[in-house]
């Protein structure tokens, strides 16, 4: 088709056929070099480990203490919420790093909210003690056995 466009003499479209091809081609190599970005939240009981790998290789890996972390979801006009981890170190320093650059505005939200809810819990862990119960402070009734020591 291009051999015959420029037969007739209109050989422009052959030549932004070509440009037209190669730019495809740039755009889907893009494509395949982002997706072997990596990106890995660790959670544990007394740190948060955030391990991004780039499309090159680089590997960054940043270890912030529970105590003082906080999961801000911050708004931006007409984009995708960004994700932030915020923390103080000893010195009182801040650190504040994005996370889940590549998920979108509802995968960020749900990520900030169980992130927020599992910080807490290992920050404020409630226990059960069944001593301080309501219903057995209030004393056993005649249906309730006496709990043993």
């Amino acid at each position: 088709m291009a051999a015959r466009a420029v037969w007739i003499g209109a050989w422009p479209v052959a030549a932004f056929g070509v440009i037209e091809l190669g730019l495809a081609t740039f755009l889907f190599w893009l494509h395949a070099r982002s997706q072997r970005q990596t990106e890995l939240l660790l959670l544990s009981q007394e740190s948060f480990r955030l391990v991004q790998i780039a499309f090159d290789g680089r590997r960054q890996q940043i270890t912030l203490p529970l105590r003082w972390l906080a999961v801000e979801l911050e708004e931006r006009a007409g984009r995708v919420p960004g994700l932030y981890v915020r923390c103080r170190d000893d010195r009182m320093a801040l650190h504040r790093h994005e996370i889940a650059r590549a998920l979108g505005d509802t995968e960020k939200r749900d990520l900030a909210t169980s992130l927020q809810e599992a910080v807490r819990q290992l920050v404020h862990p409630n226990f059960d003690n069944w001593q301080l119960r309501a219903e057995i402070n209030q004393g056993p009734t005649r249906d309730q056995p006496v709990p043993s020591t």
